[in-house]
């Protein structure tokens, strides 16, 4: 899988080691994801770990997009539930068509203040 995780850890000056231990992985399974001929890759959830770790969209990482416009990394503990955090993931990777039509619906669900 040709992906940016090698070039982006290398950027920041992160060891394999570090993250691995930061993401509760084995360095063996960092090294795999930075393989190219890896077919598989990281979870979801490891993606989006890494996402908010380097503060980089998942396309980008993902070598699906060339923006790497940072993201503000979330800070540890900031108080965001699961579904908070997923619908900012989501809203945030959104094209801005897509990101009238989220707040259009939060708007129709919860009512606007």
């Amino acid at each position: 899988m040709n992906n940016r995780i090698r070039e982006v850890r290398e950027q920041r000056g992160i060891s394999q080691r570090k993250l691995a231990l930061v993401l509760d992985l084995s360095p063996g399974a960092i090294c795999r994801y930075e393989n190219p001929d890896d077919k598989t890759g990281p979870s979801t959830e490891i993606w989006v770990k890494m996402s908010n770790y380097f503060g980089v969209p998942v396309d980008y990482l993902m070598g699906l997009s060339n923006s790497s416009h940072e993201k503000t990394a979330a800070p540890e503990g900031d108080g965001l539930s699961d579904g908070a955090r997923r619908l900012i993931e989501r809203y945030e990777n959104a094209s801005e068509e897509d990101r009238r039509r989220i707040l259009a619906v939060v708007d129709a669900v919860v009512g606007e203040k």
